[in-house]
């Protein structure tokens, strides 16, 4: 992977969110913005361009201004279909760099500098993917992924291996995790529960919370 390689970025937003019961996780607010508004506000600097992958009602993020791809498989796959369905895209984008970031739609803070850190990471291992790794706790949706995985990920789909940590075991030395520094207190928060939208509303700054800019 070359260092003026390009790198394009998916948010992962197939969750169903069965957790929440109170609506679409991804669209719920957190102060002056979505949950996936806070993912994309941090995220597309991060990268050259950046889509949505939904695993249904693909429409429901039109609004975002951002390309929007719905799954090629049925729902209950699981992310590594999700990542699967990206990764098509990028191997089909004209000159595109070959690897992807990949975002949760519903964890909306996270280093700045996290794209960097994973291909520095991924350059030095001479890996297939990338993933993060902080205090301890495994965040798989945090990764770069090269495009040369996507005839193993179709194999592992086939063989109802539908998450990514189930298949960075298959990968062996061509999988790493990296260790992944907080920036702030609140990164890689995930909200999963209407608790966890409450905690993370203690993050955001008083303006925001009031919707003002």
């Amino acid at each position: 992977m070359e260092t003026s390689q390009k790198i394009h970025g998916a948010i992962i937003a197939g969750g169903a969110g069965r957790r929440m019961s109170i609506g679409d996780k991804p669209l719920l607010r957190l102060g002056d913005r979505s949950l996936i508004e806070h993912v994309i506000r941090l995220a597309a600097p991060q990268v050259d361009s950046l889509v949505i992958v939904a695993n249904q009602q693909a429409e429901r993020f039109a609004h975002l201004g951002l390309p929007v791809m719905a799954d090629r498989l049925a729902a209950g796959h699981g992310p590594l279909a999700g990542i699967h369905r990206a990764l098509m895209w990028l191997h089909d984008k004209p000159e595109s760099g070959g690897h992807l970031a990949c975002f949760p739609a519903d964890v909306p803070w996270f280093p700045r500098d996290l794209v960097s850190h994973l291909a520095q990471a991924l350059r030095n291992a001479r890996a297939d993917v990338a993933w993060c790794v902080s205090d301890g706790q495994v965040q798989p949706l945090f990764s770069l992924w090269s495009t040369r995985l996507l005839p193993e990920i179709g194999d592992a789909l086939g063989r109802d291996i539908n998450g990514p940590m189930p298949f960075f075991h298959t990968l062996g030395r061509r999988a790493i995790a990296v260790e992944t520094a907080r920036s702030q207190p609140a990164d890689f928060l995930n909200i999963n529960t209407p608790g966890d939208l409450a905690a993370a509303l203690q993050h955001v700054e008083p303006a925001h919370q009031s919707g003002q800019v």
